[in-house]
């Protein structure tokens, strides 16, 4: 028995025993291994077109894809880029994006307009669309000589034009955490540069001020809002006991830290630290530990553990339903008890939408899912055309009963 084998089987064993008194998790478990075997029934989506988008000869590869692509009066933005080899993936990509026209199946617009902007890997997935503004996050470069400096770049983009609206850079001395992205409400943003600083800039005028700094503490998330309208940042001990992690609950007038709260300590090399907010219940993940908690009442609801998924690509919450999509692992837990709902040991999600009460992923090596949300049923399973060993696309987007999707340098358009 290799030593894979070996791991799914014991992580399957502690699995069993989490579930032992759960006699209504093993039965939906029990129906949906039987949905699994029956991989050869599934159907495909049928494509409608493809369009090859403009790209450069430079190879590299886009990490975590694009985000749910922002669309507005029919032009949806993408990006493309190019992988070659797996063992040599931190190599530079021509990585633009594109307006597309999708009733013209025309690209409208690139950005950045010239190539005097090198654009390092990847655009930050988690970007913030209002109306006509996408604001987008990316790391650029300059290069003199032997001298290199990076720059964490912030820039807000009229979808319909690809006009650049404004473009705020500060020099860079950490690579652009996964996790620390754009969130936004009505005409204001707040991103995270260094893991130590949060920014607030309004998206109409691009007028960009320090929100927050945590010192010595790195913080492990972009900032959430709360229902009475403030705002909670996740942060650790980067130099000190990495297991040490706190809650922070700003007030976004006085910019006045008004809450601290010691977050649960948990062992690990391999960590994660992500949440999720809904209201005012924090669900959040540290390596394979997860847990619910009642910010008010600084109280812990409910905790579980997910062996096998400590290194989760997404964590999404539809329908009282925590869904943790990892990159071998993928679980859907219970949102009111963290109680296992059902799991896919053998299926990593990677880059996942929910909508409608469905769940679209595509696999690492480039199938594209249909799931059921509630019980976990695959509906379809697509072959999307990549680049490379590995699928490097984006996040499936949905509108107008069509599903859109980067592979490689190709849009596609899949009837849904």
């Amino acid at each position: 028995m290799n030593e894979t084998l070996k791991n799914i089987m014991a992580r399957r064993s502690i699995l069993h025993s989490i579930r032992k008194n759960n006699l209504l998790a093993l039965t939906i478990l029990l129906v949906v291994s039987c949905c699994k075997s029956s991989d050869n029934d599934y159907s495909a989506l049928g494509l409608r077109w493809s369009l090859e988008l403009p790209h450069g000869s430079s190879l590299g590869i886009c990490w975590e894809g694009a985000m749910i692509m922002p669309m507005f009066d029919n032009v949806l933005v993408a990006h493309t880029t190019l992988h070659d080899d797996w063992d040599e993936p931190w190599t530079i990509a021509d990585n633009r994006l594109c307006g597309i026209n999708i009733v013209n199946k025309t690209v409208e617009w690139l950005y950045p307009k010239t190539e005097d902007i090198t654009v390092d890997i990847m655009f930050n997935s988690l970007g913030y669309h209002s109306g006509r503004v996408f604001v987008v996050r990316y790391e650029e470069k300059d290069n003199n000589d032997d001298d290199s400096a990076e720059y964490n770049t912030v820039a807000a983009l009229d979808i319909v034009s690809g006009e650049e609206l404004w473009r705020f850079k500060e020099r860079t001395y950490e690579w652009t955490r996964f996790a620390e992205g754009i969130v936004g409400q009505g005409d204001y943003c707040y991103f995270v540069n260094d893991g130590q600083r949060v920014y607030k800039t309004n998206i109409q005028t691009g007028e960009t001020e320090l929100f927050y700094s945590s010192g010595e503490w790195r913080i492990a998330n972009t900032p959430y809002f709360l229902t009475d309208g403030r705002i909670a940042i996740l942060c650790y001990d980067w130099n000190g006991d990495p297991t040490d992690s706190m809650l922070l609950v700003i007030n976004p007038l006085t910019k006045e830290v008004e809450k601290r709260t010691t977050m649960p300590k948990v062992e690990g090399s391999d960590r994660s630290l992500a949440a999720i907010n809904k209201g005012n219940i924090l669900y959040c993940y540290i390596a394979d530990y997860n847990f619910a908690y009642d910010i008010d009442n600084e109280k812990i609801l409910w905790e579980c553990w997910t062996p096998g998924c400590d290194n989760a690509m997404d964590l999404l919450l539809r329908d009282g339903i925590l869904y943790k999509a990892g990159d071998s692992w993928t679980y859907a837990l219970d949102a009111k008890t963290g109680a296992p709902l059902y799991d896919y040991p053998e299926l990593g999600a990677d880059r996942v939408t929910i909508d409608n009460g469905k769940v679209y992923f595509v696999a690492s090596y480039g199938t594209l899912y249909i799931m059921n949300l509630k019980d976990g049923r695959i509906l379809s399973a697509t072959e999307c055309p990549g680049y490379g060993t590995y699928f490097f696309g984006s996040y499936p987007t949905i509108y107008d009963n069509k599903l859109y999707i980067m592979g490689g340098t190709q849009l596609h358009c899949y009837k849904i």
